[in-house]
């Protein structure tokens, strides 16, 4: 009767209720594929005493100098961009960069990289960040820890545009190359994350970047004004050399400020970088 009553009740219950629970299978997660960074062809030789890295990379190429006299433990970083009608390797031989970079005794790891040739061109280097870890793996070696300084010219304005979100870049010089992004690069010194350390230096020639320079530099705190790139460093009064933002009216035509070799060596002193 036990046995009876007990079937009755399980007949009973609904369906659903009386199938037998089916053990829960492990779910199985397919291992992710490695993604594969692009082979780098890297040359390596000696210019004016100092180790040259020539990248080929997936972007083009990239020149990297290391002065001789070069510290790792208190170096910065200097990234070169150049302008229309330019490519690094071009900059590299016909605007005589390695001499520049020597002149101006900064202790830094130079960065020679692609940038547009046109407007119509598309943009080299997406993020700085990217560049610097090809570098690094270019030449087999580690970003020194130092500061992180960018210097452009002319069209270069819209690369250097989308670097403004990283962080650790600590001072901008723009060589005749405010051509637009007036508020990306006031937000740059105003509301980005870590403005308050960021520094610019503004040159202009005439014309349309210094229209857009004076447009800019108004109602900015901390701008100091410079009539002209001074011969030697020591030249700039005490406020030039340490303004968060020195607008420079330069006394060079728009070619002379990266071919004379007089104004890059004196503008790079006004950086964070250390000396030699």
């Amino acid at each position: 009767m036990v046995l009876a009553l007990g079937l009755a009740l399980v007949g009973a219950l609904p369906a659903e209720a009386r199938t037998t629970p089916v053990p829960a299978t492990a779910t199985r997660t397919t291992p992710k594929t490695p993604v594969k960074k692009p082979k780098l062809e890297v040359k390596r030789d000696t210019v004016l005493g100092g180790d040259h890295f020539r990248i080929v990379t997936p972007h083009g190429p990239v020149h990297v100098w290391r002065p001789p006299g070069y510290r790792y433990a208190t170096a910065g970083t200097l990234v070169y961009v150049h302008g229309h009608g330019s490519s690094p390797d071009e900059a590299w031989q016909n605007y005589n960069l390695p001499a520049q970079f020597r002149a101006s005794k900064q202790n830094a790891l130079f960065i020679v990289a692609g940038a547009q040739r046109d407007s119509n061109d598309s943009i080299k280097w997406e993020a700085l960040g990217e560049l610097l870890k090809t570098v690094s793996r270019g030449i087999g070696a580690q970003r020194p820890n130092g500061r992180v300084v960018v210097m452009g010219h002319s069209g270069a304005f819209k690369t250097i545009e989308k670097w403004l979100d990283y962080t650790p870049l600590d001072h901008i010089i723009l060589l005749d190359a405010l051509f637009g992004g007036i508020a990306e690069y006031k937000a740059w010194l105003e509301t980005a994350k870590g403005h308050a350390e960021n520094k610019l230096t503004l040159v202009a020639t005439a014309g349309r970047t210094l229209d857009n320079s004076k447009v800019f530099v108004k109602g900015l705190k901390g701008v100091v004004t410079a009539e002209e790139v001074p011969a030697k460093f020591d030249d700039f009064t005490r406020k030039q050399r340490t303004a968060r933002v020195l607008f420079v009216k330069a006394q060079f035509g728009h070619m002379e400020l990266v071919t004379g070799k007089k104004a890059m060596p004196i503008l790079l002193r006004r950086t964070p970088l250390l000396p030699l």
